[in-house]
């Protein structure tokens, strides 16, 4: 790993590793150190940045706590990509991407008028071989592949939005402007180990692992607009949600 430079101020009231992890996620946040990169063994950083062993031990523990490096058995001390955390509410990613600073960039790689699999067609509440548009993209954040998106839409729907605007806007802004209004959402969230395609797509390096999302979307009169399959780099991303417990009656 590039050296970081860091600074430290040995008469703060900050202790020297909370000074020291302090840099590296800036560093890392800038995209000064890529994931993927391993960091310098505990003697080299120590002596690079003029601390003992156990001041660099400790700042590692509050980047491993913060999920931005971890460390692998008999490799080393390795950066990882952050996590981007994802609400429950009926958003695209685009938009959350967006809300968070990330950058996201959208490669469209399908555009696609198809007839809809028997199943698909009772989930999309439509007749046996209808036909409908399969849209395709890959969705990068930060300049790294974080989602395959495969969408289905109907005839109707899909005639209102263009290849081009896909790549500049997210699915949901643009049915929200189209006047569809993508209301409420049913998904199921599933982990599975990724394909070989799945693996080179989203650039997958040490956990070849991705998590799945399946949803259904319907307007507020109750239409299903989209059915979508999604898969995300597991390293980058998780659903967050909050849970509560139900009191029974008395």
């Amino acid at each position: 790993m590039k050296e970081i430079g860091a600074k430290i101020d040995r008469n703060a009231s900050t202790p020297l590793y909370h000074q020291l992890a302090q840099q590296v996620r800036a560093a890392i946040e800038r995209g000064d150190v890529l994931p993927g990169i391993f960091m310098s063994g505990e003697f080299a950083l120590a002596k690079e940045w003029e601390v003992s062993r156990p001041t660099v031990r400790r700042a590692i523990d509050e980047l491993i706590s913060d999920g931005l490096v971890e460390r692998r058995h008999g490799v080393g001390t390795v950066v990882v990509a952050s996590e981007i955390k994802r609400p429950p509410i009926l958003a695209g990613l685009f938009a959350d991407l967006n809300r968070d600073v990330r950058n996201p960039t959208t490669e469209v790689t399908g555009f696609a008028r198809i007839k809809i699999e028997k199943d698909k067609a009772r989930e999309m509440e439509l007749p046996n071989n209808s036909e409908v548009v399969r849209v395709q993209r890959v969705r990068s954040a930060e300049g790294h592949p974080l989602a395959l998106l495969s969408d289905l839409l109907p005839l109707d729907v899909a005639e209102k939005i263009s290849r081009r605007s896909l790549e500049s806007t997210g699915l949901y802004d643009l049915l929200n402007i189209e006047g569809f209004e993508p209301t409420i959402g049913l998904q199921r969230v599933g982990g599975r180990a990724a394909t070989a395609s799945e693996t080179k797509r989203l650039s997958l390096d040490g956990d070849k692992t991705v998590l799945t999302i399946h949803r259904i979307t319907r307007n507020a009169n109750g239409r299903v607009i989209n059915l979508s399959n999604h898969v995300y780099s597991a390293e980058r991303y998780v659903v967050e949600m909050s849970v509560s417990h139900e009191r029974s009656g008395k």
